[in-house]
């Protein structure tokens, strides 16, 4: 059990890594990934999430993670999947298989020690029952690949802000996983020491009672049927203002990529709507905004950027 899934983050890169190395993610990543390793005093380098066909980019994904083999022994890789934020991506199955073939590439050099790092915060949120099939392809992997799962209890439990979560160890060697446990208990004791009690008593009393698992799926997907139909919305209408957005298939969040996306947010303030500037773009929080409020803010997020694109000129 960890402090949320940020808890199985930390752990996962202070164990795993070490001092001075590179840590890879995606282009479009969670801002405090790069907190987090820049607390542990490690880099964090990112490769283009998305070709030009909207697909997930496995030769950016395979040259970057080449190139920082080249100085490191370690490779450790953050993929937040499935409903990825900020954008709402998911790998598919055909994703995973590219990924896995490259790891297993890099993996032929014994003396390489891979870790991959599947941020599954949204896991229950994606609306699709075969949603955690991915699991399966980690199975029988080389032994110098470990890979860790981070899980939210605190969204998949919806138990938003009582900070637990978990880190779950895959690997096809068991000294690897005995280390594992080890090693991320003590961690545990040395940082937070131990979690919410309180939540890990709730978690406990639902997951041995299946009429409770039965409320408890039957209570989120109340909540993933409002995302579901917000971002429908949102994303039929941005398609009928020709407002051009990254690929989404489920999640908390969708993004609206821009060269200037604090001035975009600036120019929403005036109409009182507010989202998040990122590096590369406007965040919307889907799972934030009333379901009745969501017709027409495509149609106000393309009426901004045209604005800030004509004040440019």
């Amino acid at each position: 059990m960890t402090a949320g899934g940020a808890g199985a983050l930390h752990h996962a890169i202070w164990n795993y890594s070490e001092t001075g190395d590179t840590i890879l993610t995606t282009d479009w990543f969670w801002s405090p990934y790069r907190v987090l390793c820049k607390e542990a005093l490690r880099k964090l380098d990112v490769f283009t999430l998305f070709d030009e066909a909207g697909c997930f980019n496995v030769a950016a994904f395979r040259l970057k993670a080449a190139s920082v083999l080249k100085d490191q022994t370690r490779l450790q890789i953050i993929l937040n999947t499935p409903a990825h934020n900020p954008t709402g991506y998911s790998l598919s199955e055909k994703d995973w298989d590219a990924v896995l073939c490259c790891l297993k590439d890099f993996a032929a050099d014994a003396g390489k020690r891979i870790t991959l790092l599947v941020d599954a915060a949204y896991l229950d949120f994606t609306g699709d029952p075969s949603g955690r099939r991915f699991f399966k392809q980690f199975e029988n992997l080389p032994a110098n690949i470990l890979v860790i799962v981070a899980v939210s209890m605190s969204k998949s439990f919806t138990m938003y802000g009582q900070r637990t979560g978990a880190m779950i160890g895959i690997s096809s060697d068991e000294e690897v996983i005995r280390e594992f446990v080890n090693v991320n208990e003590y961690t545990s004791r040395a940082t937070w020491s131990n979690i919410n009690r309180g939540a890990m008593k709730t978690l406990a009393t639902i997951c041995r009672d299946k009429a409770l698992v039965e409320q408890t799926a039957s209570e989120r997907d109340g909540y993933l049927r409002i995302i579901e139909k917000r971002a429908s919305v949102f994303m039929k209408e941005a398609k009928q203002e020709g407002l051009i957005t990254l690929p989404y298939i489920a999640g908390f969040f969708l993004t609206i990529p821009s060269d200037r996306p604090d001035a975009v947010c600036d120019k929403l303030h005036d109409s009182n709507i507010f989202m998040v500037p990122l590096e590369k773009g406007v965040r919307m929080a889907v799972c934030a905004v009333p379901t009745r409020k969501i017709s027409g803010l495509a149609a106000a997020v393309k009426k901004a950027c045209d604005e800030v694109a004509r004040n440019e000129k």
